[in-house]
């Protein structure tokens, strides 16, 4: 990607990309992700019966790895979105983490100087990378959708605009939620656009629309910022779901 297509808001919020510096950390980089899929927790067993359900947990946390690999580079997590020059959002976080889920070519051909839905970041939005939709829901979905959002506010981890890190989070990082499912938001994987923390709010349930939900009878996947993935019961108390989508709220989560 050369500089001009770069917004000046990018360089200033995330510093220059270089592709060279990329490639000479490819390799450091393919060995710690292989070793964390070693690792990854042993499905339970009703998960067994359900293994897009365990690739959906997957999914989560490769963005996972790939949000702590962003804030190891920038000392910060990725902002929600970007705003363009019409102050308005144009970039998602989904894009800014592209480079980090191994997807440096669809990156290289994002511009920045276009909004997401622009006449070229158009063509790219049925090239959505797999880890961004739970494996249930592909036949369900139109390819440029996702299944995985955030929950953006300023009680979240998603400020907006402004990039938060870890220090952030006076919360447990182990209480906090980064990332969620949703079963059918008709939302573009290449949008900035995500829940308000209002709509996030709403406990998790098996419907479709602009709240947290899963095909799953058995709970929501969620990434929390301490890099774990759980289920999340349907039945989960509201407070104690609401006190999970807040990064410094002070509430007491003792398990859910």
């Amino acid at each position: 990607m050369t500089e001009s297509r770069k917004p000046k808001t990018l360089i200033q919020r995330l510093g220059e990309y270089r592709m060279a510096d990329y490639f000479a950390g490819a390799g450091l980089l393919a060995v710690v992700i292989f070793v964390g899929l070693l690792f990854l927790p042993i499905e339970s067993q009703r998960e067994v019966g359900h293994r897009p359900f365990g690739g959906c947990k997957n999914n989560l946390k490769q963005i996972g790895l790939a949000l702590h690999n962003y804030h190891d580079q920038y000392k910060t997590f990725p902002p929600a979105f970007i705003l363009g020059p019409n102050g308005r959002p144009w970039h998602s976080w989904r894009v800014l983490l592209l480079p980090f889920l191994n997807e440096e070519k669809l990156y290289a051909e994002y511009r920045f100087d276009e909004p997401w839905n622009g006449p070229h970041n158009s063509l790219l939005s049925k090239r959505r990378p797999d880890v961004f939709v739970c494996p249930m829901a592909k036949k369900h979905l139109d390819l440029s959708h996702t299944t995985y959002v955030a929950a953006v506010g300023a009680e979240t981890a998603w400020s907006g605009e402004e990039p938060i890190e870890f220090n952030d989070i006076s919360d447990s990082a182990s209480n906090t939620v980064l990332v969620f499912e949703v079963r059918d938001a008709r939302i573009p994987w290449l949008a900035p656009d995500d829940l308000a923390f209002d709509e996030a709010c709403v406990v998790p349930s098996r419907q479709s629309g602009r709240r947290p939900s899963s095909f799953s009878e058995n709970g929501v996947y969620v990434l929390l910022c301490d890099g774990a993935v759980r289920l999340v019961s349907l039945t989960i108390d509201p407070v104690i779901w609401r006190a999970l989508l807040t990064r410094d709220g002070c509430e007491t989560v003792n398990d859910f």
